[in-house]
């Protein structure tokens, strides 16, 4: 796997597409850490756009809201 340097940092930089598969965060996941001591908190961000989408997605963010329709969500 080839791989090329952050144009910033100079670190590598995966190609697109090979994240490895991480567990999706369900209802009863985000209950569960909202309530438990001691557990880290959740990552929630809003993506307007879809490179932004997948850029969180790829920086582990656990909640992506995707979308803004006429400034709904600011």
């Amino acid at each position: 796997m080839s791989m090329t340097g952050n144009a910033t940092t100079g670190a590598p930089v995966p190609p697109a597409g090979t994240d490895p598969p991480r567990k999706k965060v369900t209802v009863p996941d985000v209950r569960a850490r909202k309530r438990s001591k001691g557990a880290p908190p959740l990552v929630m961000l809003t993506a307007y756009d879809t490179p932004s989408a997948r850029l969180a997605d790829s920086a582990g963010v656990d909640l992506i809201l995707v979308g803004d329709s006429v400034a709904n969500n600011v």
